[in-house]
């Protein structure tokens, strides 16, 4: 559909679509919250879940950020402040909501940098229909958890210091990754890396 501007009015206009479904034009809003802790955290991408739950996920720059679930995947994040440029390295987060998003159900986090410096973001969420979630990112790190993956090992690439966020992508090099996370996101069900030798899963200017 389309605005369309009418004597000081803003209309709809309705292309093509199938009248055997049922239309909505102004659909409700279930719920909205902030989320967060003492540290920053930025917010990347959402999905909904088919149970009406709600992910949302995103980076995180901090180790106080809420994991209500101790039995989550990884509650403890891998935060950690580099001596290179005074920049940080950081750890993907995933947050599941029940359905009026009152509370977090859980919170897992994902990334390497345990025996090196190492950088996630996350780019995508997506659920299916058994609610186990699917999730795609980037990473400097060469030890991300690895599950099953056809990619084992980080594929390589130059640093990248992104100024305006403080997030260093070490010498490493930056690979994608995706990952799948059980519904009650207890376990990591599949990981692996995606890329060659150069950096994969980011746009920037050289």
């Amino acid at each position: 559909c389309e605005f369309k501007l009418k004597d000081d009015i803003v209309i709809f206009q309705l292309g093509k679509y199938d009248k055997n479904v049922e239309l909505i034009i102004d659909p409700t809003l279930i719920f909205a919250t902030y989320s967060g802790s003492v540290t920053d955290n930025f917010g990347m991408t959402a999905t909904y879940g088919y149970d009406g739950t709600a992910f949302s996920g995103g980076t995180i720059y901090g180790n106080s950020y809420p994991t209500p679930d101790p039995l989550a995947y990884d509650v403890t994040s891998n935060f950690t402040v580099a001596n290179v440029f005074n920049s940080v390295t950081t750890d993907v987060f995933v947050s599941k909501y029940n359905q009026d998003g009152t509370a977090i159900i859980w919170t897992t986090f994902f990334g390497g940098g345990y025996n090196t410096i190492g950088t996630e973001t996350i780019h995508s969420l997506i659920c299916d229909q058994q609610n186990n979630l699917y999730a795609f990112g980037a990473t400097s790190s060469t030890d991300i958890p690895i599950q099953n993956g056809f990619q084992a090992t980080h594929g390589g690439g130059s640093a990248l210091y992104v100024s305006y966020n403080g997030a260093n992508f070490d010498n490493a090099g930056i690979d994608i990754y995706v990952a799948k996370f059980s519904a009650d996101g207890h376990q990591l069900l599949a990981s692996t890396y995606v890329g060659g030798n150069e950096n994969d899963g980011v746009n920037y200017n050289i």
